[in-house]
């Protein structure tokens, strides 16, 4: 693992208190699809204090919003306050609110079908999901246990792991540009 890619780890691992506050207040307000107004809110607050620059009511969706980090002369990115080349690869990549290689994937071999609250927000803008358990084994789907799983130890756990692979999966795709080619042509 590369030391950008440790840095970038290590300063998730340093927010996972933050993560499970947000989680819980958002578990707590339990919003309907389409009408999370206070899970939003509180989204924005948290980005902000952090220093993201925050754009809200974007893809035409009033909860939705999109945040950057900017305040230096280097564009967001993973690594990019490192390394100037890196730094101008990112800013090549960034269109409109997201980068191109976040694009929704509706066909090929790789869709996976399932439900999840995503599902909404995937029709109005680009989305990209993993799975991590945040329930024990032999929990059933859509269910008043999983329900009651979500707000313990082991869902802050799940959610910082999955905010890990998703930060490494977005590094790896910057620093190997054969591999976001792959992806690329696999979804085409």
């Amino acid at each position: 693992m590369n030391d950008a890619k440790k840095a970038a780890l290590a300063a998730i691992d340093e927010k996972k208190e933050l993560v499970a506050e947000v989680a819980d207040a958002i578990w707590d307000y339990a919003e309907l699809s389409m009408q999370e107004v206070k899970s939003a809110a509180l989204f924005v607050k948290a980005l902000k204090t952090e220093g993201f620059q925050v754009k809200e009511g974007i893809c035409g969706i009033p909860t939705a919003f999109s945040a950057t980090y900017e305040g230096r002369d280097v564009p967001g990115g993973v690594g990019a306050e490192n390394d100037p080349a890196f730094a101008e690869k990112v800013k090549a990549m960034q269109t409109g609110h997201f980068n191109d290689f976040l694009m929704p994937l509706y066909q090929g071999p790789a869709f996976n079908a399932g439900s999840t609250d995503v599902g909404d927000v995937s029709y109005q803008c680009p989305t990209a999901q993993i799975h991590v358990a945040v329930w024990p084994n032999h929990v059933p789907c859509h269910s008043w246990q999983v329900v009651s799983c979500n707000k313990t130890p082991m869902a802050h756990k799940a959610t910082v792991h999955a905010g890990k692979v998703l930060c490494a999966a977005a590094i790896d795709l910057l620093e190997q540009p054969a591999l976001l080619e792959a992806a690329k042509a696999e979804f085409r």
